[in-house]
């Protein structure tokens, strides 16, 4: 004998009910008073209708043992009897019932309870009494769990008038999302009050914005100490989680048989020792990949730099992540840095003159050097070939990025100011996107206009920088005579001369000797710079 309480839903309310919900998001559903399945059935119909390949589970409750062979019948999964008793721990991403007009506070209370530890959305009917006379203890507290969840409650009336059965009653259409309900983590916990490194690690991990460096390096600190406590507790439980009951000495080395396993990267952990190791090392490689990528860190380096200490990742991830070890590594990058940065300059200076020669169009002053014939200096403007604009998004391609980063990178050794790549680069690059204006970005020390037929045409800014740069490349080359910018012009021999005239002048030549501590840089100056950036504060 069906209960006096079974109202099957009319379509039109139906289709009110899903109106809202986004079924290629939604992996579990349950329906706790389902009746013979029609909004199970309407649910399986829409998702199949617009997402043909979601799959996702469907449980449902009903109490009525004839409703219960229909339900089966149509291939659902009957898992209890009884809502208000049922318990259980699996998550359900959506939760939606036309509940009992009797006992719709229970029940909603229900749904609530098993929603705010797992999180998930809630759409169901209820006697609108229950929302509109909240005269229980009861009702009180479920009106209040939907007032602080931000409840969307709607009222309609004669909605089964003309139903399978009929009533009067007016219901509540409810809909409401809960979050996931956050908990205190008993492992954290205990690591708190036996591990005063951990309560420190979780302050110095707040200091993102003081100190990114060291907040990481804090975070990873606690991951490490956290992880390695979370696989100890893991192999303390293995006996009572295994596929059979398995009682073992802790002392000896275990393999877990059971449903649930603990891997890092894929890999089953075995034992307790070779799981930590084989933890810890994953985490060492995440934490030195967001060092490398850190804007901190990798403005200082140009990218082939950077790209070196990722074919390095191997050897750093036996490294532990801490301050000491950061220092050590940018110590041992300082004394490769003279050679990379000077690298690094004349590589530029090279792309800008000879590498691309067929295409100077003015690029480039050629002068008599000094033993040589060859020698050549940059000019305000230049011209390279550079593929730029993508024709199919009408956006910079998204090397443009790179390229004009360790261009900045270049000037910024040499002029020593410390000004910001990262911002520098990606604002001019993003307004040209936003804009399609490609004409003039600013990148500080100079401006670049990208042209869709394959060039880029580069203006620098300041005279006084390409001075220094054209005589760093020149002295670099020994296309300068050994006296440069030491040597008062009129203490040159008629050679020494000859070079200086050609390459720059006399006028010009006497406002480098009266300033060489700007022009002339040297392989410690070079060094300093790069210490200068790429210290880390504590």
């Amino acid at each position: 004998m069906l209960s006096n309480d079974f109202y099957p839903t009319p379509p039109p309310l139906l289709e009110r009910m899903l109106r809202d919900v986004e079924l290629h998001s939604v992996r579990s559903i349950l329906e706790p008073s389902a009746g013979k399945g029609d909004i199970c059935d309407v649910l399986k119909e829409k998702s199949l209708a617009a997402y043909p390949s979601h799959r996702y589970t469907v449980d449902v409750i009903e109490i009525d043992q004839d409703l219960q062979h229909i339900l089966r019948g149509k291939g659902y999964n009957v898992v209890a009897d009884d809502f208000l008793t049922f318990d259980t721990q699996k998550a359900y991403d959506l939760i939606i019932a036309n509940f009992p007009f009797s006992e719709g506070d229970a029940h909603l209370q229900r749904a609530l309870a098993l929603l705010e530890r797992s999180g998930g959305a809630l759409v169901c009917l209820v006697n609108a009494e229950t929302i509109r006379n909240p005269y229980t203890t009861l009702r009180k507290s479920v009106v209040h769990t939907l007032t602080n969840a931000g409840a969307e409650i709607e009222y309609v009336e004669g909605a089964f008038e003309h139903a399978e059965r009929r009533t009067t009653v007016e219901v509540a259409l409810i809909r409401v999302v809960m979050p996931r309900r956050v908990t205190d983590s008993i492992v954290l916990d205990a690591l708190r009050r036996a591990d005063p490194v951990v309560a420190r690690a979780e302050a110095a991990a707040q200091l993102v914005d003081a100190n990114p460096i060291a907040a990481m390096v804090a975070r990873y600190a606690l991951e490490a100490r956290t992880g390695a406590r979370l696989i100890d507790e893991y192999f303390a439980l293995v006996p009572y989680i295994a596929e059979q009951p398995v009682y073992v000495d802790r002392s000896e080395e275990t393999t877990p048989r059971g449903l649930v396993k603990m891997t890092v990267n894929d890999r089953v952990m075995r034992d307790v020792s070779s799981g930590i190791n084989a933890y810890l090392e994953s985490l060492r490689e995440k934490y030195w990949r967001l060092l490398i990528q850190n804007e901190q860190f990798s403005s200082v380096y140009t990218s082939n730099v950077l790209r070196e200490l990722e074919r390095r990742m191997s050897e750093l991830q036996q490294r532990d992540f801490s301050l000491f070890n950061i220092r050590a590594l940018e110590e041992e990058l300082r004394h490769s840095i003279r050679a990379a940065v000077e690298e690094a300059i004349l590589s530029l200076f090279d792309e800008m003159s000879r590498k691309f020669s067929y295409l100077q169009h003015g690029n480039i002053h050629y002068y008599n050097g000094w033993k040589s014939n060859a020698a050549h200096k940059i000019n305000r403007k230049v011209v390279l070939p550079m593929n730029g604009i993508s024709a199919f998004s009408n956006r910079l391609e998204y090397h443009i990025y790179e390229k004009m980063a360790d261009m900045v990178k270049v000037f910024q050794y040499l002029e020593r100011d410390g000004v910001d790549v990262a911002s520098t680069v990606g604002w001019a690059t993003r307004r040209a996107d936003q804009t399609g204006n490609f004409r003039a970005l600013d990148m500080h020390y100079f401006t670049v206009t990208f042209f869709k037929k394959g060039t880029a045409h580069i203006t620098f800014k300041d005279e006084r920088l390409l001075d220094k740069f054209n005589i760093f490349a020149a002295q670099r080359r020994a296309w300068l005579p050994p006296g440069y910018g030491t040597k008062p012009y009129s203490a040159m021999d008629d050679e020494e001369r000859a070079v200086v005239d050609a390459f720059q002048g006399q006028e010009a030549y006497a406002r480098v000797v009266a300033d060489a501590d700007y022009y002339l840089v040297s392989d410690s100056a070079l060094l300093l710079s790069a210490g200068d950036i790429t210290s880390t504060p504590a």
